[in-house]
């Protein structure tokens, strides 16, 4: 793995050996990026943080709706919780990538 820093900014270099890939400024974005590019991945951002709101409300609901359904809390809510935001969030992140084209 190789470190660099320049004016641009701080660029990570991962080399595989077996694939002889070079992996450079996957996870920091590029001050040079074209101003179209950083505006959809600024609204990418609040397009994922407020769905993320949104299903929290959701599966909360969800779960509260089962549990008067059944008359009583369930044991491991939390676990079920987990599995319902997991399942919706999968799916909306999924949706979110395709309208935005994002891959």
């Amino acid at each position: 793995m190789d470190i660099y820093v320049d004016n641009r900014g701080i660029r990570i270099s991962i080399r595989i050996p077996a694939l002889s890939e070079r992996i450079a400024d996957r996870f920091i974005p590029d001050k040079t990026a074209s101003t179209d590019a950083k505006e959809i991945a600024s609204m990418e951002m609040v397009y994922y943080t407020v769905s993320a709101v949104a299903l929290y409300a959701l599966s909360d609901w969800i779960l509260n709706r089962i549990e008067i359904h059944r008359g009583k809390r369930f044991e491991h809510r939390t676990l079920i919780f987990f599995g319902l935001i997991l399942a919706l969030a999968l799916i909306t992140f999924q949706v979110i990538q395709r309208l935005t084209g994002t891959t």
